[in-house]
């Protein structure tokens, strides 16, 4: 078995979630997701970040079957890991503490689903979420739990493998543990909704065009999409 170790600004409306408006922008719309081939195509990210001490991360992703491993967050570096992906070939999203972490059933069936993933440091918990439906609580290894090695600067790989295949939408990590109040919100019934009242550090929603996934969290770490990766109109509906 392979070891490697596998995240806006204020809205001006008055009723938290929904589709307001946007400060100095327009009303919330998800339009947009990337298209990933699982070959070649993936987005490098302007500076390197990693799982804070409390995190959140929310994914929406299409998760296609064949390949052996796809990474949804990932990093450049060999001795760098995977966030969260599927590994040898398998049907689930997976997370690497010192062992392997299934945090999903079976997804690779082609159709969109949602992933938040939820760490509390202080009782060493970590949760995760599929499509609003808890699915796993455990206790990590806590050596491993965050890491230096639970950094990434990849959207959709890892070094030079990992390739995602099938498409990522509204990726956003948190500095903060979300509840299943917020969870439940954040699903919306399917449907991605306006993160910008539960202020992101890091949210890339692919909307618009050119080669740069812009954060729109408060991090600022805008991504470059490489090869091609293709600005698909397929979104969770």
């Amino acid at each position: 078995m392979n070891t490697i170790d596998w995240g806006q600004a204020a809205v001006n409306n008055t009723n938290g979630f929904g589709q307001g408006a946007l400060v100095g922008g327009t009303s919330f719309s998800n339009t947009q997701s990337t298209e990933y081939d699982g070959i070649d195509t993936y987005i490098t990210l302007s500076n390197r970040t990693q799982l804070f001490t409390d995190f959140s991360v929310s994914a929406w992703f299409i998760a296609d079957s064949g390949g052996s491993y796809k990474a949804i967050f990932g990093n450049s570096s060999a001795s760098g890991g995977y966030l969260f992906g599927i590994v040898n070939g398998g049907s689930a999203i997976y997370f690497y503490d010192n062992a392997w972490r299934q945090l999903s059933g079976a997804v690779t069936d082609g159709n969109w689903h949602h992933l938040i993933v939820t760490y509390d440091s202080s009782l060493n918990e970590l949760k995760s979420y599929v499509d609003n439906s808890l699915y796993t609580t455990y206790t990590p290894n806590t050596s491993a739990l965050p890491s230096n090695s639970h950094s990434f600067d990849q959207i959709g790989a890892r070094t030079s493998v990992g390739r995602w295949n099938g498409n990522l939408d509204e990726l956003a990590v948190w500095d903060s543990v979300l509840d299943s109040t917020q969870v439940s919100n954040i699903y919306n019934g399917g449907v991605p909704n306006d993160l910008a009242t539960l202020n992101p550090i890091h949210w890339w929603r692919f909307e618009g065009t050119g080669t740069t996934a812009t954060d729109s969290g408060t991090g600022g770490i805008d991504g470059t999409l490489e090869n091609t990766v293709i600005r698909s109109t397929d979104v969770p509906t």
